[in-house]
């Protein structure tokens, strides 16, 4: 049972892609790989960002922020009004029911840039990057691509989070800014949402996790490697996250975790696992 004096205010943000975006996921030679879906962590930083400087740019806005934002879920791709929700089979990722090698053709393309040697004007030798990007549209049926996902409110900072969020215009989501990638608007006012669909998110009230008593739904977040849970078609990740307020962007955590799409198996009831930017630690 939830926490009743942990509980939060459960918000569902649905944003509308405008530009592409990258989400790094791994290098292969001059290849970046994006992610096809964006984890926790990133919305966080992305929402911190922006809070941070409508709050006035000082170096208390950003934490505060920081603390107002870190229950936050994944966000995941939202087409013709259907989320996305990643799933494993037999070892394959798929969104929905679109395996991931169709979500990369369908909706990526590869955008290719080159480092300038600013005395010749030329491209530097050996300096061609390609970064993969999700498109703001389809190809083909040119559809616009959504993003949704939870985030979860103290009751202290909602009235914050309504000021910033309803003043809210765009948003710089993931890497490569400087070329326009990564920019996002909220589609409609977030609303509170109802219990039931939080449950379908994993989640209780306060932030901890809901395993459904019935079969084994793939998880919508990242969970810790622990010997109190188990998993069937599962996958690890080495998560790195760091402390981007310091200026030297310290190690904040490190581990691995399961992917979201991996499936439970079982859980220890008696171990506490709560949701922070993504990932259930």
């Amino acid at each position: 049972m939830a926490n009743e004096a942990n509980k939060l205010i459960w918000y569902e943000i649905i944003f509308k892609q405008i530009s592409p975006i990258h989400i790094g996921e791994k290098n292969y030679g001059v290849l970046s790989e994006t992610k096809v879906f964006i984890p926790g962590w990133t919305l966080w930083g992305a929402l911190v960002n922006s809070y941070g400087k409508f709050k006035g740019g000082r170096a208390e806005n950003f934490k505060e922020g920081k603390r107002i934002f870190e229950n936050i879920t994944c966000f995941y791709p939202k087409i013709d009004d259907k989320p996305l929700f990643p799933n494993l089979k037999d070892g394959r990722l798929y969104m929905g029911n679109i395996s991931e090698k169709q979500f990369r053709i369908n909706h990526t393309d590869v955008f290719m840039s080159t480092a300038i040697n600013p005395m010749y004007i030329s491209a530097k030798d050996a300096s061609l990057h390609e970064t993969e990007i999700i498109l703001h549209k389809s190809k083909g049926k040119k559809k616009n691509m959504y993003w949704i996902g939870l985030v979860g409110i103290k009751i202290e900072y909602n009235s914050k989070f309504n000021e910033f969020i309803n003043d809210l215009d765009e948003i710089s989501v993931g890497g490569e800014v400087s070329y326009g990638f990564g920019q996002m608007k909220i589609d409609e006012k977030p609303l509170p949402i109802s219990e039931d669909n939080l449950n379908n998110w994993d989640l209780k009230n306060d932030g901890s996790l809901f395993i459904s008593s019935k079969n084994s739904e793939p998880i919508k977040n990242y969970i810790r490697l622990s010997d109190d849970i188990k998993f069937v078609n599962s996958k690890l990740e080495y998560v790195v996250q760091y402390n981007f307020i310091q200026t030297d962007h310290l190690v904040d955590s490190k581990g691995y975790y399961f992917i979201p799409g991996s499936k439970i198996l079982g859980c220890n009831k008696d171990v506490y696992f709560r949701l922070k930017k993504g990932m259930y630690i």
